[in-house]
């Protein structure tokens, strides 16, 4: 294996078994999976649970200290290239991570959320976005970090996929203690970054902003309760993606139907 990607969860256990589930059904390549993740009391039978049916493939830490916890997972792995998820995102189309070569990551930073049917930026109010100019063919595009909103945002931590020993230098330097600060805080790094972009021409993965756990920003979000999705969970449901998988989603977060089943 060459290649970490580390998955952050927070009282989201349903949304992460989604995740979880797509990934085995969609991803292969040389890359381990790990989890990190936090929990409130009420919410702990709902991760017990989702451990212990998908230990046998995944990693799961249970966090302490995020910034300390990212560093160490990273350091740890021993694996040149990293790349996180949040969890409420689900992978839609089948994605080999045997692409990977150490000139790949050290020239570009690889978006497996970006693709050229993404025309909206959701954060940004679900903005319209120009396309940038694209190079490339047989699948992969490259392109300049030079243009609207998501085709600006080189330093994402929902697909984007980094040197590991560089990600370690920004965290070094900046301080946070969630998904959301540490975001944040790379964006500082953006006017020294030398890497143009690459994509494939499709997404492999998207966002799904059904709901927030955060406190640190106002998130756009369809504004769904929580307790709808353990309610869901602890009555045995689960979420139906099945209408998202193979999908051309117009944003990197996209609110689509959500449905219990």
């Amino acid at each position: 294996m060459n290649c970490l990607h580390l998955i952050f969860s927070k009282d989201r256990a349903i949304q992460l078994k989604t995740q979880l589930e797509s990934i085995k059904r969609f991803v292969k390549g040389p890359v381990k999976h790990m989890v990190l993740y936090t929990h409130s009391p009420h919410h702990e039978k709902s991760y017990q649970e989702v451990i212990e049916e998908f230990s046998k493939d995944f990693t799961f830490v249970r966090e302490t200290d995020f910034r300390a916890n990212v560093q160490s997972i990273v350091s740890q792995s021993e694996m040149p290239y990293v790349f996180f998820t949040p969890d409420d995102g689900v992978f839609i189309r089948d994605l080999d991570l045997s692409f990977l070569t150490a000139e790949l990551v050290r020239d570009y930073i690889f978006s497996l959320r970006l693709g050229i049917h993404l025309t909206e930026c959701h954060p940004a109010g679900k903005k319209k976005q120009d396309l940038p100019t694209f190079k490339g063919d047989k699948g992969f595009l490259t392109f300049s970090w030079d243009g609207e909103y998501d085709w600006s945002y080189p330093l994402a931590l929902d697909g984007h996929i980094f040197d590991s020993k560089l990600l370690l230098t920004y965290t070094s330097m900046i301080d946070f203690r969630t998904p959301t600060s540490f975001e944040v805080g790379l964006q500082k790094f953006v006017p020294v970054n030398f890497k143009e972009g690459m994509c494939f021409t499709k997404s492999s993965f998207v966002s799904l902003p059904w709901n927030v756990v955060t406190d640190e920003m106002n998130n756009l979000s369809a504004g769904i309760s929580n307790e709808v999705f353990l309610d869901n969970y602890n009555e045995g449901k689960k979420i139906n993606v099945e209408h998202i998988y193979g999908t051309l989603p117009i944003s990197c977060h996209q609110e689509y139907n959500l449905e219990f089943i």
